[in-house]
């Protein structure tokens, strides 16, 4: 090999150039958003979605019956709204894991010193 080829390698003129992969896969806000919805957001829906199904559909039945009433769906939904929030707060079982686990004693044996 030539000199002067080397030369121009090095500079660049005749290298090619790194190129990454086009989209980020497996790391990042999306994955650590997935962790905390899959770990926190999907345990407590499931453990209260009967109280939240449930006032979700009392607050529509309020809604429509004020709706029946004459009341605009605006002044119905003001009305209710922040009932329905307070109720559901209430509801709602925040509490996490199985509470505080109790440990069995162990009697201890006393040995004979005859045996």
């Amino acid at each position: 090999m030539k000199r002067k080829d080397y030369c121009a390698n090095q500079s660049g003129a005749a290298m090619s150039v790194f190129v990454g992969a086009r989209y980020q896969r497996g790391h990042g806000l999306g994955r650590m958003l997935s962790g905390l919805i899959r770990h926190v957001v999907v345990p407590f829906l499931k453990r209260n979605s009967g109280a939240l199904a449930g006032n979700v559909l009392k607050t529509g039945v309020q809604v429509v019956d004020d709706l029946v009433r004459g009341k605009t769906f605006k002044e119905s939904v003001q009305r209710r709204m922040p009932e329905a929030i307070k109720t559901t707060a209430q509801d709602i079982n925040w509490q996490t894991g199985s509470g505080k686990v109790k440990r069995k004693r162990r009697r201890h044996r006393q040995r004979d010193v005859f045996d």
